[in-house]
């Protein structure tokens, strides 16, 4: 779809006096506009900073229980490794889970990466 041809300005703009109420009280509009504008703008950043602060702050958390859950998974691991190889007459590769384990490890290994 086409636009329609822009009209362009003759040039012929009213002379307007600085002192003349009518363009007094629309500079004085068009300046509480701008501030108003400007001061939205600003707020608008703060808040934004803000946020990113908070999500920032947030990701440090879950990456801190990411690695402690890690460890725990480890220490459970072990256990589970030092129970299942003690005298109970069953392996580890009878239950299948060395496979398993092992996959796990390669899961946290790769998610370590990013």
């Amino acid at each position: 779809m086409k636009m329609p041809p822009r009209k362009l300005s003759t040039g012929k703009r009213e002379m307007v006096s600085p002192s003349d109420p009518q363009y007094t009280e629309k500079r004085a509009k068009n300046n509480d506009a701008v501030k108003k504008s400007r001061e939205k703008t600003r707020q608008k950043a703060k808040e934004t900073m803000e946020k990113v602060s908070q999500l920032k702050q947030e990701n440090e958390m879950l990456e801190e229980r990411i690695k402690l859950l890690a460890k725990e998974l480890t220490f459970l691991k072990d256990i589970f490794m030092a129970h299942a190889g003690s005298s109970h007459g069953i392996t580890v590769d009878d239950m299948e889970i060395k496979s398993l384990l092992e996959d796990e490890e390669e899961m946290i290994e790769g998610k370590e990466c990013y």
